[in-house]
């Protein structure tokens, strides 16, 4: 049952709360519960006291049901009494991080205690953690993204990669992963391909549209700037372009210009002749 309200999340030992409001309470609130558990809330504040006291000293509680078109409104009149565990006082959605005036600093360090306890985590630990947000269990099940969000989250990643690279850009799975884990990694996007044959692809029987086709040609055109011939040298011997040193050592383009850019000692034979 989908319930739209103001909520409360009450520290039972200290009598402080924090008030959200939500479209859907219930799974607002599972939200919430993720999030401190996992130690990444954006309240630092609820955070601090979840750690403390423990989960078992914090109930929540349904202030009051009413229409989405009016939450922000009722939600206002509730963060005017000041509640201790709000980051921000104004009702704006998205739990006051949106204006936070510490937003950006909340949402850097939540992606580096992410990183790190990824990171930290075994194999096992990791397939554990995937399983859990897959299906219902995951916040976004059903939320279907509207055009104008696709079109907003692809601006922001070309945005993005316009000052950035992929942190795997131009590697070979055995440079970025070692030679056993990119052996397995091989095997199962084998055994992944080897199931979308046939009618099983979801591109069989269908075509690229000519304006597809248009905007593939001016992309694979506008990707050549000359670099490519800049003359190299691999272990003393010279070559003209990245493509006749691949044919040769039967070595990937971008695995070499990799190797050229490195600074890692193993590839230090590997450099352009100025």
């Amino acid at each position: 049952m989908v319930i739209s309200g103001i909520y409360k999340i009450i520290n039972i030992e200290t009598k402080d709360f924090y008030v959200g409001s939500s479209k859907n309470i219930l799974k607002r609130w599972w939200k919430h519960k993720y999030e401190l558990n996992k130690n990444i809330h954006h309240s630092i504040i609820l955070q601090r006291a979840w750690n403390k006291y423990g989960s078992k000293s914090f109930k929540f509680e349904i202030i009051e049901e009413c229409d989405p078109n009016i939450l922000l409104i009722k939600e206002q009149l509730y963060l005017d009494d000041n509640p201790t565990y709000n980051v921000g006082k104004i009702a704006c959605g998205g739990d006051n991080l949106t204006n936070n005036p510490n937003r950006d600093n909340i949402i850097k360090n939540m992606s580096k205690i992410m990183i790190q306890r990824f990171k930290n985590m075994s194999d096992d630990e990791k397939k554990s953690y995937s399983d859990s947000l897959k299906g219902e269990n995951n916040p976004n099940y059903n939320n279907n993204w509207s055009d104008d969000m696709k079109k907003e989250q692809s601006s922001k990643l070309k945005k993005y990669f316009e000052t950035h690279t992929n942190y795997i850009s131009g590697k070979t799975f055995d440079e970025f992963f070692g030679e056993e884990k990119a052996n397995d990694i091989k095997k199962k996007i084998s055994d992944a391909a080897s199931k979308r044959v046939g009618e099983k692809n979801s591109f069989y029987g269908k075509k690229h549209s000519n304006e597809t086709k248009d905007k593939i040609s001016k992309i694979k055109k506008g990707t050549y700037n000359g670099s490519q011939n800049l003359p190299f040298s691999i272990d003393g011997v010279e070559y003209t372009s990245l493509g006749e040193a691949s044919k040769k050592l039967e070595i990937p383009i971008p695995t070499i210009r990799w190797r050229i850019k490195s600074n890692n000692i193993k590839f230090i034979n590997y450099k352009y002749i100025i």
